[in-house]
């Protein structure tokens, strides 16, 4: 199944129950812990290897954020991170200390990477 075929009809309404099964299908076969921070990943690996990434291709995913990251270590982390959805506070984003985490771990550890940039000629 692809992932993004699962996607949630926006609003509740009759034949979201269908999606909803569908979303979570998704999620067991391929151990997607939260959609959304998975997405958010594959947008991060693009970025960090300036390619083009289908993230219905979860296994094609998977091996190509094993490798090591181009912008290094740290972007490798926080990639890997969000793809898993791993801060240490479960895979709900409507928890708190979850949306804390991730701006913590991805958008401050990102705000930090380009800080650290030098643009001087």
């Amino acid at each position: 199944m692809d992932v993004d075929s699962a996607a949630p009809a926006p609003g509740p309404g009759p034949g979201n129950d269908g999606v909803a099964a569908a979303l979570d299908e998704a999620k067991l076969v391929h151990g997607i812990a939260n959609v959304t921070m998975y997405n958010l990943g594959v947008a991060l690996l693009a970025i960090g290897r300036w390619a083009a990434v289908d993230a219905g291709d979860v296994l094609s995913v998977r091996r190509m954020a094993r490798l090591p990251s181009p912008l290094g270590p740290r972007y490798h982390d926080l990639t890997q991170r969000a793809l898993d959805c791993d801060f240490g506070f479960g895979k709900d984003l409507a928890r708190p200390k979850l949306q804390e985490a991730v701006y913590d771990g991805v958008l401050l550890e990102l705000q930090s990477m380009i800080s650290a940039l030098s643009f001087d000629d």
